[in-house]
């Protein structure tokens, strides 16, 4: 489990105090609270994950993975676009994506133009062995719920990175989707298309 890193002399005392209150109040552990302190994470989104977590530890230790096995959900409430990165501040979200477009992607059309800082050299099995995000999204599936989809930003004239929602693509992929909706920015949009010239919006 992955929160945005906290440490440095800028951390003041009201704020480590703060963290403390949440972490008693909430159980959570004190890093993902001072996140929560700093406004870099919600805390509504850090409890969730936080007790999906322990219940998906719980689950994992007797689940047997082979792919195909979950049937890939996605929550295209726009309210909650700013889960696709990792549960960026809501506000945070809102300035630095200001607008959205929602695609149809083909995965056969995305995957081979991913940089390789987005694309995955492991099979699913080692995947689902390896990642801890990877096995949380299976279990979010196999309970039957969505996930909001996955954020594309154009990284060169060839090339796209996939700036949230890393695991969401590549699960997806190995559960034999083929389609996913995706988020772009409304500025990439073109350049998106040249990559991706199959891609139409989400209806």
């Amino acid at each position: 489990m992955v929160w945005p890193m906290d440490s440095g002399d800028d951390i003041t005392a009201a704020t480590r105090a703060k963290a403390t209150q949440i972490q008693s109040q909430y159980g959570l552990p004190y890093s993902v609270a001072l996140s929560v302190a700093r406004g870099r994470s919600e805390l509504s989104i850090a409890v969730e994950r936080y007790r999906e977590l322990i219940d998906e530890i719980e689950w994992t230790k007797g689940f047997k993975y082979v792919p195909g096995v979950f049937t890939p959900r996605w929550d295209m409430d726009p309210s909650r676009y700013y889960l696709s990165r990792d549960g960026m501040a809501i506000g945070t979200f809102a300035t630095t994506y200001p607008s959205l477009d929602l695609l149809r992607v083909q995965l056969a059309e995305l995957m081979p133009k991913l940089h390789f800082s987005s694309s995955r050299a492991e099979t699913p099995l080692q995947q689902w062995e390896e990642r801890d995000k990877t096995r949380r999204l299976g279990y979010r599936w196999h309970l039957g719920r969505a996930v909001s989809p996955p954020l594309l930003n154009v990284y060169s004239a060839s090339e796209i990175a996939i700036a949230g929602g890393m695991h969401r693509v590549h699960l997806a992929f190995a559960e034999g989707a083929q389609t996913i909706p995706a988020l772009v920015e409304t500025k990439d949009a073109a350049a998106i298309h040249v990559l991706l010239p199959n891609a139409i919006p989400w209806v």
